[in-house]
């Protein structure tokens, strides 16, 4: 197997692959479920000799070997039976309560199948820039380290945190070669409502913190780089020998804190320069205990009161995300819930694990799991993916937007030249055009949105002529006053014309009709000469200043106000040809 380097190594792209979807869903408008598994596990060997020395109650009823029963038809519910306290004569001494997860898991259920259903989902999201969490949640020695850990020796006993890191890694091995990979972990614990960082000892009340760029997060914290699996499981050890445990009559190995393992994967893509950012939080929290039956005493009952505290304000955050009437979640209220606020209602896609005693002397703290895993299950989080631009990604879009502006002002030139040769008149930069809000909207959307986003740090129109210009309203004004006296001039002069008609003995003034065609053609030459002269002029203008968007608005608005001008002036252009040939033919006739 490959490795990468604690710096970041490309991946060679050696293995085809397509990527199957999440089963926790892409988040949305409404966000995604977090996702709730019930483990049962197998009857230790404590519970099994309890099973044997009592088979009947005080009033001789047998008791049930399991407070669980599994539905082989449906892999998602479970019923819990739990013992009637004031059971009246010809009833049932257990009631029934039916539950409905994402996932129930049997007692005989290997540590591969939980990884595949709770876990392996999660390790897409984390290589696509979403945030992952894995939750633990029981009673004390209901299974959770072991769910979560596991053996880190043994390939069939390892737990959820070594096979998603080995996960992670395959996958970064068949990734492209254009990615280039960092992956950093760490490792704290919350004991007696502080945090400890687990590889550095010494840091043992870290400070929780809320940054926009970065989230949620432990300030201090020791994060190592990693370059392969073996560099993870040498870290797991050593955060492992660092947590604290205790003896409790429940559990030899009891752990007296919450344990969380933070992996994080940054991906940068060396085609396109974009950045993403993966975050995995694998969580194993210390389990609910009841005093009178761990027998904790002395310093292992004040961790008993912390680690009860700590997960009451759980449930209560819980709650509030899930009532529909709260106005205000309490994360501030304890470290784990400050730490877990993304993973509870936030940026985050969540998988809780709950986990479970089959025996009939711990059935009541079944039932309670059943119930926290049920309220979790309402709750709803909105995953996104954590993406920066970078400095590279930066500079490509600037040059893009560059571009975009030479175009466009390439564009702008040529609206202004069809201006000039229709007799309009460009507006200078100074002048606050108030454009209608309908064609505004329906002509400069695209203009609109490349001002937003670039502002007006673009260079100013410097070379624009300072002459005193009129309104376009007001020369469209004065154009058609011109034309009406030009008409009834034309007018005028017809009803004065003599009418050329062939007659025998009658001549046509062949010199004054020659004369009209000349003075016709030299005018029309010269109009020609002088738009180009405009056009060259308005082309050494326009090289020197680079136009803005916002005028680009203004043209485009003033175009469309003359289009119906555009048009007239072609038809009486037209008109003026034709009547010109026709002059022509007969004069030549």
């Amino acid at each position: 197997k490959k490795t990468i380097s604690p710096a970041g190594v490309k991946r060679p792209d050696e293995i085809s692959r397509s990527a199957s979807k999440s089963s926790l869903g892409q988040s949305g408008g409404g966000g995604t479920n977090v996702r709730v598994v019930l483990r049962v596990r197998p009857m230790n060997a404590k519970e099994q000799a309890m099973l044997l020395e009592t088979t009947y109650d005080s009033k001789g009823n047998k008791i049930r070997e399991s407070c669980t029963d599994f539905n082989p038809d449906d892999k998602t519910a479970i019923a819990v039976w739990t013992p009637i306290e004031k059971m009246e004569s010809g009833k049932d001494i257990y009631e029934k309560h039916v539950y409905n997860f994402d996932y129930v898991f049997e007692c005989a259920t290997v540590q591969k199948s939980v990884y595949e259903v709770a876990a392996q989902p999660i390790i897409e999201g984390i290589l696509e820039g979403f945030n992952g969490s894995i939750l633990a949640y029981g009673q004390t020695s209901s299974g959770k380290t072991f769910t979560m850990q596991g053996d880190l020796d043994s390939e069939e006993l390892r737990g959820i945190i070594p096979r998603m890191v080995d996960g992670i890694f395959d996958r970064i091995g068949m990734s492209s070669e254009s990615i280039e990979f960092t992956v950093k972990a760490a490792m704290i614990e919350i004991y007696n409502e502080k945090i400890r960082d687990l590889l550095d000892p010494s840091k043992n009340n870290l400070s929780v913190h809320e940054d926009k760029q970065k989230g949620i997060f432990v300030e201090g914290l020791t994060e190592k780089s990693i370059g392969s699996q073996k560099d993870v499981y040498e870290l797991m050890k050593e955060g492992n020998s660092n947590r604290a445990v205790g003896v409790t009559n429940m559990n030899a190995q009891s752990s007296r804190s919450h344990s969380i393992f933070l992996m994080t994967v940054i991906m940068n893509d060396l085609e396109n320069f974009s950045c993403k950012t993966g975050k995995l939080y694998l969580v194993d929290l210390a389990g609910s205990e009841m005093i009178s039956k761990t027998g904790a005493t002395g310093q292992t009952l004040e961790e008993a009161k912390n680690i009860n505290k700590s997960l009451t304000m759980l449930g209560r955050v819980i709650n509030c995300l899930t009532d529909g009437k709260s106005q205000f979640v309490p994360y501030r209220d304890s470290k784990l819930t400050r730490i877990l606020q993304e993973s509870l209602g936030g940026n985050s896609k969540t998988c809780l694990i709950i986990t479970a005693s089959p025996s009939m002397f711990n059935a009541v703290e079944t039932l309670s799991t059943c119930r926290f895993g049920m309220r979790a299950k309402s709750i709803k989080n909105n995953a996104k993916v954590n993406k920066q631009l970078t400095v590279a990604e930066l500079k490509c879009i600037v040059t893009r937007l560059e571009k975009e502006m030479e175009v466009k002002g390439g564009r702008v030139m040529q609206l202004e030249q069809m201006i000039i040769s229709l007799g309009g008149v460009i507006p200078s930069d100074d002048i606050n055009f108030k454009a209608s809000p309908e064609k505004e909207v329906s002509t400069t959307d695209e203009s609109q949105e490349s001002i937003e986003e670039n502002g007006d740090k673009k260079t100013n129109a410097t070379d624009v002529p300072k002459e005193p210009i009129k309104p376009f309203s007001e020369n469209l004004e004065e154009k058609k006053e011109e034309e009406k006296k030009q008409e009834i001039k034309k007018e005028e002069e017809k009803k004065q014309e003599p009418t050329i008609v062939k007659m025998a003995g009658d001549q046509v003034d062949q010199q004054k009709s020659k004369q009209m065609v000349s003075d016709l053609e030299k005018q029309k030459e010269e109009q020609g000469k002088n738009v180009d002269a405009l056009i060259d002029q308005l082309k050494q203008e326009r090289k020197k200043l680079k136009i803005k968007d916002g005028k680009l608005i203004l043209l485009k608005q003033q175009l469309t106000e003359s289009l119906v001008e555009i048009e007239r002036y072609q038809r009486e252009n037209n008109a003026l040809i034709k009547n010109a040939v026709e002059l022509k033919i007969q004069t030549q006739g």
